[in-house]
């Protein structure tokens, strides 16, 4: 019996430390800076019109930095950039000059939304911001 013990605490030993080499040696995944894990979906775009629909200034300002990250998402697949900033310039070709600036719009509430504490979040803000990604998303042939 101290033979098969000990040969099933080898065993073990071995497993754990071929385990813990794997781990060590597996590649580390971390996202571009700048880089996004989101994703575009249209359930996702349903989500934050109920949100809008829900109404409340929590609700607004999760509806228009949701509605943001889906723009950043699908943006991030045709155009370069590191910030939202930049994907807007470099996506200027893909959008008619009204959608275009209705974006830029969106995004400057997003950004008031996100850097400004007191910053409350009105229904008016809120559509606003929902239509000019609504309108980019169409354009962009993703709603």
């Amino acid at each position: 019996m101290d033979i098969i013990s000990i040969g099933l605490v080898v065993l073990l030993g071995i497993g754990v430390l071929l385990l813990f080499v794997v781990f060590l040696k597996a590649p580390k995944v971390s996202p571009k800076k700048g880089g996004s894990s989101y994703v575009f979906s249209p359930q996702k775009w349903q989500e934050v019109q109920a949100m809008l629909a829900t109404g409340g200034p929590a609700n607004f300002r999760q509806a228009i930095m949701e509605g943001d990250k889906l723009v950043d998402a699908v943006l991030r697949s045709k155009v370069k950039g590191e910030t939202m900033g930049e994907l807007l310039k470099n996506s200027r070709h893909l959008f008619s000059h009204e959608t275009y600036n209705s974006l830029w719009t969106a995004h400057k509430i997003r950004n008031k939304v996100a850097h400004e504490a007191d910053f409350e979040g009105l229904s008016s803000d809120a559509r606003l911001a929902i239509n000019g990604f609504e309108k980019a998303l169409k354009e962009l042939k993703v709603l």
